[in-house]
């Protein structure tokens, strides 16, 4: 281990492993270190799942105006996540200035844009399969609709950190790898 904190860390981890040996062995603020170690994950965390997010917005919102127009919600959208995201602003905007109401297309989840990439397979195809199929996923066994199950994993990892949950380090570098394959790859597309 290297750094300044290099040696608080080495110590830490030697009275941790003493303490799951020897529960009476509780030297003082471990138990806080413990807690602050557990969730050293959740801020970048946080700021990955926000940055994906904005870019899913931004990005499936696009190709639909692209491939549908000005009708691009009421064709591009299933209907049932129509209805749902419709309410959802209707209640937020009971609540909000004028000038900063809500769209429905602002109510929408990460799982949701699993539901309106995948209404059918011609569609998923047509206006998202080369985007958002994972490298590595191409084949995948399954069907079809198995390719976006990372916006899956995606949403259950936001639930986690947005209800105050620990991140692992592995969510944590699944999050690392979306964001380098759609964010950092897209920008290196734009240049």
């Amino acid at each position: 281990m290297y750094g300044s904190g290099a040696s608080t860390k080495y110590w830490r981890r030697l009275q941790q492993a003493i303490n799951s040996a020897r529960p009476d062995f509780n030297p003082p603020k471990l138990a806080e270190w413990l807690e602050d170690e557990a969730k050293q994950y959740n801020q970048e965390a946080q700021d990955m799942i926000t940055e994906l997010e904005k870019f899913l917005k931004t990005d499936v919102r696009s190709r639909l105006e692209n491939e549908c127009g000005v009708s691009w919600f009421k064709e591009g959208v299933p209907r049932k996540l129509q209805i749902e995201t419709s309410k959802l602003a209707a209640e937020r905007n009971v609540d909000r200035p004028v000038d900063d109401q809500l769209e429905p297309w602002d109510c929408l989840y990460i799982v949701d844009y699993q539901a309106v990439m995948t209404p059918t397979q011609e569609f998923w195809k047509r206006l998202f399969e080369k985007r958002y199929t994972r490298p590595g996923d191409e084949n995948k066994s399954g069907s079809w609709r198995a390719r976006t199950g990372w916006l899956q994993q995606l949403n259950d990892v936001r639930n986690d950190v947005f209800h105050g949950r620990t991140v692992s380090e592995e969510r944590h570098s699944f999050l690392v790898t979306l964001t380098a394959w759609l964010i950092k790859g897209q920008e290196d597309n734009d240049l």
